[in-house]
């Protein structure tokens, strides 16, 4: 009706606001996200560089994937800062593991379970039923309802970690959210936190998504410039959309409601 109608012309308007406001206040400040980007930009290249080198053991690709998520995490941090704290909050260029790092690394993993374990219980709601109309023989995957229920599964995934995601600009001002209070703030605001994590990523990204894993040692080094700067963005519009569920006073709203 009038009303759900209402709803969407408002999510929409939310979403076209993030949009424009995230690359206009990333241009703004592009000296201050591009001294973010430079040392663990660096690190990137090299690690990507030692990629091409030749195949890893176990042991230096596990290596490499660890700097990978490293980098990642210290660039997230310091663009949460620089974007809710201005000029000076997002510390020094170089890469470092502090305690707001490990925080940051601590709360990932700590969705990532959440997640998972959602994930394994609405699946055994899912298959298992299945699993045993089917007399136990477990139906080939990809096939029928189980390819359906594939995309569910990987959907409700999208969903929920949507819905956390703002533990991270949290974490990383300082100001902690627990996982429960992410998701009693960001109650009305699910369809931007999923735009957020789900189709600017895909969007942003879907230039380097198309050349897929190219040969060239070059070329994919070349890839990392715009894969880091997808990142600053997608980090810069939850730091915005943080902001946003702040001044409207849900965060307060949903840390009283966990007392």
């Amino acid at each position: 009706g009038a009303a759900r109608l209402r709803r969407m012309n408002t999510a929409m308007a939310r979403i076209l606001k993030l949009t424009v406001g995230t690359f206009a206040v990333v241009w703004a400040g592009r000296g201050g996200y591009l001294r973010i980007l430079l040392g663990p930009g660096l690190l990137v290249l090299v690690v990507e560089f030692l990629r091409g080198q030749g195949a890893l053991s176990p042991s230096g690709a596990a290596l490499l994937g660890t700097l990978y998520i490293f980098v990642y995490i210290e660039i997230a941090v310091s663009t949460h800062r620089l974007t809710l704290l201005g000029s000076g909050g997002e510390g020094s260029a170089m890469p470092k593991v502090g305690r707001r790092e490990a925080r940051f690394g601590w709360n990932l993993c700590l969705m990532l379970l959440v997640v998972a374990a959602v994930i394994f219980a609405a699946s055994l709601v899912l298959v298992v039923p299945l699993i045993l109309l089917q007399g136990g023989t477990p139906p080939e995957p990809g096939q029928g309802v189980i390819g359906l229920a594939s995309w569910l599964l990987f959907g409700l995934a999208c969903y929920v970690s949507a819905r956390l995601s703002l533990i991270f600009p949290a974490s990383a001002i300082d100001r902690p959210l627990t996982l429960m209070e992410a998701w009693r703030a960001t109650g009305s605001h699910q369809s931007l936190m999923l735009f957020i994590t789900l189709v600017l990523p895909l969007v942003l990204g879907l230039p380097t998504l198309l050349l897929g894993d190219p040969t060239s040692i070059w070329v994919r080094i070349a890839l990392q410039v715009p894969r880091l700067i997808t990142l600053t963005l997608v980090v810069t519009a939850l730091s915005l959309t943080y902001a946003e569920i702040d001044r409207a006073g849900l965060i307060e709203a949903a840390k009283r409601s966990g007392k």
